[in-house]
């Protein structure tokens, strides 16, 4: 019998660029839909697709490729990774969500939907020649289009005001995330598996893993472990009782996330926030001249 090849989403195939065109098509139609149609029509929209989102979130398990992993798979409709956290979430930010949180589904909604996008870890696993392939493929990419969208049209739409000054809270929060879905899997991991100790804490168990709490997975070693004997001991790193390297759960993320921070917080702030962000940089170059100034005049007197 002729055997057929794989039919599917590879890095950098064709699949793999015309879903990352849908999704950015899909969002500049997003943006420009809710400009024309105003405010009352993107809450609207807002709330259906979030609202949508948690659903299909939970009702994925009827799927037969899920029912037949049951009850393992049921922790694909937990908080078992950052996108599956904010997609349970997003609706309840929306709605009665507070200025951080909002900031919280801006910063990572929009750059987890963008990663999610070009690491699409889950489609590459899957054919879509079959049917549960095929829909688990689309299912993958529907759900991270709401995290792109959501938090963008909330401040674009002036439902929410973005502040450069609160960027110091959102390494904090991703860290409190993680903390949740460590949480999670460990709840779900009791229920379903059980995994021993050395297994509940091994960054190779993509299972318990699936948010990177524990450490990255051991297939980024390759391009990261130059790093690794450079990393702050406790705070990021520590060795077990055999000397090997392990990643201290979650606190390992602390220092990247606020070099990421300072690097894409502002330039994603600023589109928003330009006016207070300039005004700022003014206040500290007068400042700064201020305090040149005056020790220029105490080194005239004599002072210094």
């Amino acid at each position: 019998m002729m055997a057929f090849a794989r039919v599917g989403v590879s890095m950098f195939n064709f699949y793999y660029f015309l879903f990352l065109f849908l999704l950015l098509t899909t969002f500049f139609i997003s943006v420009a839909v809710a400009h024309r149609m105003g405010k009352g029509w993107t809450w609207r929209f807002l709330l259906i697709m979030s609202w949508s989102n948690f659903i299909l979130h939970f009702v994925k398990q009827l799927a037969p490729s899920y029912m037949r992993l049951w009850p393992s798979v049921l922790v694909k409709s937990t908080a078992q990774n950052l996108c599956a956290l904010l997609i349970m979430a997003s609706p309840f930010i929306i709605l009665w969500g507070g200025k951080w949180l909002k900031d919280y589904m801006y910063y990572v909604g929009i750059l987890s939907a963008l990663m999610a996008t070009l690491v699409p870890t889950g489609p590459l696993a899957e054919d879509m020649t079959t049917i549960d392939g095929f829909l688990e493929t689309m299912r993958y990419y529907i759900c991270h289009v709401p995290l792109l969208i959501q938090g963008f049209l909330l401040v674009d739409m002036g439902f929410h005001k973005l502040d450069h000054r609160r960027l110091w809270a959102i390494p904090i929060m991703f860290m409190a995330a993680e903390g949740i879905i460590f949480l999670d899997t460990t709840l779900m991991n009791y229920l379903c598996h059980n995994f021993p100790w050395e297994a509940w804490l091994d960054r190779a168990n993509g299972w318990m893993n699936a948010g990177f709490a524990l450490g990255p997975s051991p297939s980024f070693d390759k391009a990261l472990s130059w790093i690794y004997p450079y990393l702050v001991p406790y705070l990021q790193t520590y060795r077990n009782a055999q000397g090997e390297l392990l990643f201290t759960p979650i606190l390992y993320l602390s220092i990247p996330l606020y070099i990421a921070t300072a690097i894409f917080g502002p330039l994603m702030c600023y589109p928003f926030s330009k006016n207070d962000m300039r005004m700022d940089a003014e206040m500290h170059r007068q400042l700064r001249a201020m305090k040149k100034e005056e020790k220029k005049k105490a080194k005239q007197l004599g002072i210094y």
